[in-house]
């Protein structure tokens, strides 16, 4: 059962938040990225996990995890907050090897900010926190203008409506995975936007863009490269890419995953990067 009432959970929770030392009892992990909606505007979703190996699930009652997190400018001003209490079924299930994982997200124009999250398993009452920067770009004078680029292993279903996160698509949402660790039994799904691809004399753009995955500089994988000649998501001028590939497609190790991204129309490039291990 929860140690304390909720008005003293809450409490805690403000209080750690507005430390200047965070607790560290219970490991959290954070992952934020950024599409933009219109040009000084932009969806930043966030990512919260705490390893299922930390929380503990004994018995026949649901467990309980809850979140609070802070959005803050360069003057320390909070421009965004979220706030859930995340039940995790106990079903006598372990969670080891599993994560915790809670999805939230803000607008916010380019720029820098940070997010700080905090924590709080509540069958034993221990707290934990992250801190991060959060840099937004200022995409306008970007040779290829492309999103953060977000992979995953892991879809659900999006029942709750209308959302700003590109990251939910035709009822599934995409769950990011932050650790960027791999089992080679999972699918790989990788997803990024290109924004306002060029068009010449009323031509139709054409974007070209492949992953390719390298062990040091040896490459060892890549995917047929995709064409789009047209916007997928109008209203945000942005062509849209999702590729899935079994992660048995690559052997057990470390890897760089380059996007490899061209605007053939414009002749401009661009090649944002990740590590991952697949084991």
């Amino acid at each position: 059962s929860d140690l304390t009432n909720s008005g003293d959970r809450e409490a805690q929770l403000r209080t750690e938040l507005d430390a200047a030392v965070s607790a560290t009892t219970l490991p959290v992990l954070v992952g934020t990225g950024w599409f933009r909606l219109t040009a000084d505007r932009y969806y930043v979703p966030i990512s919260v996990a705490v390893p299922g190996s930390a929380v503990p699930v004994s018995g026949p009652d649901p467990v309980s995890v809850d979140v609070l997190g802070a959005v803050r400018d360069e003057q320390g001003r909070q421009i965004g907050r979220m706030r859930e209490t995340v039940k995790v079924p106990a079903a006598g299930t372990t969670l080891a090897g599993k994560q915790v994982l809670y999805q939230s997200g803000v607008l916010l124009p380019p720029g820098r900010f940070s997010v700080k999250v905090i924590v709080r398993e509540n069958t034993t009452g221990t707290i934990g926190s992250f801190e991060a920067p959060l840099i937004v770009p200022e995409l306008k004078q970007a040779p290829v203008k492309v999103s953060s680029v977000v992979m995953s292993t892991q879809l659900q279903p999006w029942t709750r409506g209308r959302t700003d996160n590109p990251l939910v698509r035709d009822g599934v949402q995409l769950l990011p995975n932050l650790t960027r660790v791999v089992n080679r039994s999972q699918r790989l799904y990788f997803y990024y936007e290109v924004y306002e691809p060029a068009a010449s004399n009323g031509a139709s753009p054409l974007v070209r863009t492949s992953l390719a995955f390298y062990r040091g500089k040896v490459k060892v994988f890549e995917t047929p490269t995709v064409e789009r000649s047209e916007v997928d998501a109008a209203e945000r001028k942005a062509s849209v890419f999702q590729f899935e590939l079994p992660a048995d497609s690559l052997q057990p190790g470390l890897y760089t995953c380059q996007i490899n991204i061209v605007d053939a129309v414009a002749s401009k490039f661009a090649f944002p990067r990740m590590t991952l291990l697949v084991r």
